[in-house]
């Protein structure tokens, strides 16, 4: 039996606690295993998918990976803009709360 690794990463999936349960978005399928199981997690419940063709599978790891690098590529623009701002706007007399405050807050987005 193996194991199925789902790497939680922002680029990846997102996760959304509703009470005690979790809801985990996108689907997990794991056609790489002979079971190729395709599933959700829906507050801590699992939900089953239709099994799915090799072109179907073949078109959402498509999408997938094209989702993924556009998330990336946004994060890095964001971070591009985050620099260019802190280099023209900030001045000696500004380090203290009001920049760290900013800089934390991008940095809690980024995560969210």
């Amino acid at each position: 039996m193996k194991a199925t690794v789902t790497p939680l990463t922002p680029a990846d999936w997102s996760i959304r606690k509703e009470g005690n349960a979790v809801t985990l978005h996108p689907s997990i399928g794991n056609w790489s295993f002979a079971c190729r199981s395709h599933y959700w997690i829906r507050r801590n419940q699992v939900v089953w998918a239709m099994a799915m063709s090799q072109q179907q599978i073949k078109q959402v790891r498509a999408r997938d990976l094209a989702d993924k690098k556009a998330y990336i590529s946004a994060v890095n623009r964001s971070k591009e803009r985050l620099v260019e701002q802190s280099s023209t706007n900030i001045k000696p007399t500004d380090i203290g709360g009001s920049v760290l405050h900013r800089l934390w807050q991008t940095i809690v987005r980024w995560l969210s």
